[in-house]
């Protein structure tokens, strides 16, 4: 057996065992879709012989994370023919994604887990606590004084759509973990869902489906309120045509504010996890600076070059061979997982430490406290 890059050559040989893992076959758009993706993104194999075995995709993704432009590897196509789910592969495939990773620049990896177990395992974190609602359209919000609702209306057949882009890339500087989406990843949605309609607004947008009775909410995106309390009522004139109005949100965000008042089927969820590929350069990528020495262990059992004691001293970190951290003043003790959550917003310290995820002197604690940034990092993409 060998763990490697599939080549080119050897791709066609993904769809056949993404069509055998997952439940549904890819036809047409979203078959073409799926070859472009894996002829453009890095995808790591099990071979036994010639034959495909398992494999992963990493595509090629950028985000905004705290105001700067930072590359991550999302994570897709997951997958395993059964007779070799067994003797460790998949975690042999996931090291090669992350060594890879690391070789690309890429200083995150998010995917959609199948098991949070599993994932967490492996060094993975959730990233952000999802909202999924559904709301009956009569107490869906609306506001009593109808603003400017001058809008477009239309979809991905009938007008170019670059006013739309341009209102979302320009969204994504305002929201932390928000995505950049290119040319290619419009054509994705585009292929996923074709049906989508789009009303827009000189300062926001709406990215909906109809089914049936259900008014499906896709992209909610408002550069300002007034925006924002224009697409709820664009929304709302809709209730003579259906009865309920679906989406997802964070459980941060205004619309689930928006929400609490109402009556309204919240369910919450975590389908979203995230983890560093590479503490030392992630951490000198934000910039973020503390006034004292903090000795930081990392385990990381997947990634050697983490698995180290870290040395931040201002807004410098280096790796440091000492033989007890504990004869340190500063000193903290994390699994690359809950550095991962914390670093990006999601676990804060007295979570971490009720769930007894850190250890660590006082003095390091609060060292280590500021480094946790305030906002969460939310993502509603799907690889």
């Amino acid at each position: 057996m060998e763990i490697r890059k599939i080549k080119k050559s050897e791709k066609n040989q993904m769809v056949t065992l993404r069509d055998y893992c997952f439940s549904k076959k890819y036809n047409n758009a979203k078959l073409l879709d799926y070859k472009y993706w894996t002829q453009i993104s890095e995808c790591i194999g099990l071979f036994d012989g010639d034959k495909l075995g398992g494999q992963l995709i990493i595509l090629p993704l950028r985000m905004n994370l705290y105001g700067r432009d930072c590359r991550f590897g999302g994570i897709g196509f997951v997958g395993l023919y059964p007779e070799y789910r067994s003797g460790g592969y998949m975690k042999k495939i996931i090291i090669k994604s992350l060594e890879t990773m690391r070789e690309n620049g890429q200083l995150l990896s998010i995917l959609g887990p199948f098991s949070i177990s599993y994932y967490r395992k492996m060094g993975w974190e959730i990233l952000y606590d999802v909202v999924s609602y559904e709301v009956n359209m009569s107490d869906f919000p609306r506001f009593d004084k109808i603003l400017n609702l001058h809008f477009e209306r239309f979809d991905f057949n009938n007008i170019d759509i670059s006013n739309v882009k341009e209102i979302h890339n320009r969204a994504v500087q305002k929201n932390n973990g928000w995505m950049y989406r290119t040319e290619d990843w419009w054509k994705r949605l585009e292929s996923r869902e074709p049906d989508s309609m789009f009303a827009v607004f000189e300062k926001g947008y709406l990215r909906y489906n109809k089914e049936g009775t259900s008014f499906i909410i896709n992209d909610f995106v408002f550069l300002d309120s007034e925006t924002e309390k224009n697409l709820y009522n664009f929304i709302s004139l809709h209730r003579s045509n259906f009865f309920v109005v679906k989406g997802v949100t964070s459980i941060d965000s205004s619309m689930s504010y928006r929400l609490s008042n109402t009556q309204a089927i919240r369910s919450l969820g975590n389908n979203v996890m995230a983890r560093i590929v590479d503490v030392e350069k992630y951490i000198s990528f934000l910039e973020k600076k503390i006034d004292s020495p903090l000795y930081i262990k990392v385990t990381d059992q997947l990634c050697s070059w983490n698995n180290k004691i870290f040395l931040l001293d201002k807004d410098n970190i280096e790796v440091v061979d000492i033989l007890n951290i504990e004869d340190q003043d500063s000193w903290v003790k994390v699994d690359i997982a809950t550095l991962s959550a914390s670093i990006l917003g999601y676990f804060k310290m007295n979570k971490m430490e009720s769930l007894d995820l850190i250890r660590g002197s006082q003095s390091g604690k609060l060292l280590y406290e500021k480094l946790i940034p305030k906002d969460t990092t939310i993502m509603f993409e799907h690889f």
